[in-house]
């Protein structure tokens, strides 16, 4: 994956630090009265991409910013390489009600086929082949999971599964390429 050319793309406002050292992120929500506690996101390639498309107000000044939805996102994402597979993670943070998480999720597809429509144009470079994954966490009762579960809940949404990962204090990578 060309990582220095995705991270030249974006606004440097939006990239999130990564543990290069220990393969991790930090990642947590910004809404304040937050019930959700920080997560540490870890199994992450030392060059791996994180960022906060959400961190800015608007996607494009270009779009109608009356139209509602339209600037919505998710909190993160995480461009990452596991086991040779070529990954692109889709995380939102709720607290308790996760309603609306699924639409800022799936918010975020647009941007990411601009990026890669991008890098084709002025770098040259083709991302191939990578996966799409989509993970909400929450303080939600019915999204907990036990510690001890080899695989996360998942649930569809407009035919593409939705993972459900509570909110556990760390996840690693492979728990959510399962």
């Amino acid at each position: 994956m060309p990582y220095t050319a995705i991270k030249a793309l974006l606004n440097p406002e939006i990239i999130q630090g990564l543990d290069t050292e220990l393969g991790r992120v930090k990642l947590k929500e910004s809404a304040a009265g937050t019930k959700l506690q920080p997560l540490w996101c870890w199994g992450l390639d030392e060059h791996s991409v994180v960022f906060r498309p959400d961190k800015l107000k608007t996607k494009s000044a270009l779009l109608n910013p009356k139209h509602k939805g339209i600037h919505k996102g998710c909190d993160y994402i995480i461009i990452t390489k596991y086991e040779n597979r070529n990954a692109i993670i889709f995380c939102e943070l709720k607290s308790n009600d996760h309603k609306g998480a699924k639409e800022q999720l799936y918010c975020s597809i647009p941007f990411i086929d601009y990026l890669i429509s991008l890098l084709k144009i002025h770098f040259g470079e083709d991302i191939g082949g990578y996966e799409r994954h989509f993970v909400i966490f929450s303080t939600a009762r019915r999204l907990r999971i036990k510690r001890t579960s080899k695989k996360l809940k998942s649930e569809s949404h407009k035919g593409i599964p939705v993972k459900l990962a509570g909110n556990p204090p760390k996840i690693h990578i492979k728990k959510i390429l399962l």
